[in-house]
């Protein structure tokens, strides 16, 4: 499999787009309305990589790789808005309230460290490739182009990229869960840091995040096999 020939399917929970090299954004006129600070000033957003090629027959094939997921917070349009920054990343998950306990201090201020300049942040939360895909440098290749992909098929500049590396098996073609063996559990994780370090990504004080500031950094990219 030449991975050069990967394309990108993405959603969003605010935005949709059938592909990322055509990309589309619905009128804001359609939007639901929406209430909870998280569906004001955050997005939920799934990139799958896909593969195709042609059978002997001419026919089109096309392979889905793994997935990614994670949520888009613009911090400034909740600034401007006047609504509390805190319950946008409260109103979504415990894990994103303790990623807010991270990013700002006391006081409430953004650590500029972590967010750089746009005070956008993409924090990539769930993270699978196929096991027949898998080192192959598509994971390497789909993390290093997330910022490529918000930026050229949502139309949203990410700032600062974070990633929990928590390691996730496959139950059915749907579903997916933690792994239940704490050795294991612990082995695959180190496994995903030594992975995400590897592509430019440093701990956080906590060290349970990892963080990569786009805005400040400019890498030439590289794939990495996970």
């Amino acid at each position: 499999m030449n991975i050069d020939l990967i394309s990108f399917k993405v959603w969003s929970s605010r935005l949709e787009t059938p592909s990322v090299n055509n990309p589309m954004r619905r009128d804001e006129d359609s939007w639901p309305e929406f209430g909870e600070p998280d569906e004001l000033h955050a997005a939920h957003i799934t990139i799958e990589p896909i593969f195709t090629e042609f059978s002997t027959d001419g026919d089109m094939i096309q392979h889905n790789l793994g997935f990614l997921h994670g949520i888009y917070f613009d911090i400034p349009s909740a600034k401007e808005s006047g609504d509390n920054v805190f319950d946008v990343f409260d109103c979504i998950s415990g894990d994103t309230s303790d990623l807010y306990r991270v990013l700002f201090d006391s006081d409430g201020n953004l650590i500029d460290e972590y967010v750089g300049i746009t005070n956008t942040i993409f924090y990539l939360d769930l993270l699978y490739i196929n096991d027949e895909y898998r080192n192959q440098g598509v994971g390497g290749k789909l993390v290093d182009m997330i910022k490529k992909i918000l930026k050229y098929s949502l139309n949203l500049e990410a700032g600062c990229l974070i990633v929990n590396p928590i390691p996730i098996r496959r139950v059915n073609e749907h579903e997916y869960s933690l792994i239940d063996d704490d050795k294991e559990e612990k082995r695959l994780t180190n496994k995903l840091k030594l992975f995400y370090k590897k592509l430019g990504y440093k701990n956080m004080p906590n060290e349970t995040y990892m963080y990569i500031n786009t805005n400040y950094r400019i890498r030439k990219l590289s794939v990495i096999k996970n």
